[in-house]
């Protein structure tokens, strides 16, 4: 998953250089699917080192599994009938606004079923959540869009 996630990281970067992109559009791409796939791994990590606690593995497994869905949300931004605004912007608002959804669903299924927020679901949502918010920021910056110029 990881090495093929690089991959494909690497040739959605060549976007730009081939002119089917901006770098604007390439950079917020590239970066925002970098932190999808580091939060992947991260509670794909710590779901195997708890297991043995079955409370909190299935809780990190299914911020796993969250953390790569703005991909698959955001292609349904491409379907005419729900379209928003034009163009890549409808992209990013169905991917994002999915995510903060599937994530919100998460917390208030934990309040209704267990009478209580758990802390991994806590601060697993808002480590995804300000990692992204921190990825869309870095891709308008100089070194976000650097990075972009210097994969080509």
């Amino acid at each position: 998953m990881v090495i093929l996630g690089l991959v494909i990281l690497y040739y959605r970067a060549l976007e730009f250089h081939s002119g089917e992109r901006s770098l604007e559009g390439t950079a917020l791409i590239v970066w925002a699917n970098l932190t999808f796939l580091v939060g992947f791994v991260t509670f794909v990590g710590f779901g195997f080192r708890f297991r043995r606690q079955a409370a909190i593995h299935k809780r990190l497994m299914l911020l796993a599994s969250i953390a790569m869905m703005p991909q698959a949300l955001g292609r349904i931004g491409y379907m005419p009938s729900l379209q928003i605004v034009d163009g890549f912007l409808n992209n990013v608002l169905y991917g994002f606004g999915g995510y903060l959804l599937l994530l919100s669903a998460m917390l208030i299924h934990d309040r209704i079923s267990e009478g209580r927020f758990y802390p991994v679901n806590v601060r697993g949502a808002s480590a995804l959540v300000s990692a992204n918010i921190a990825a869309m920021l870095i891709s308008g910056t100089e070194i976000g869009k650097a990075l972009i110029e210097a994969l080509g």
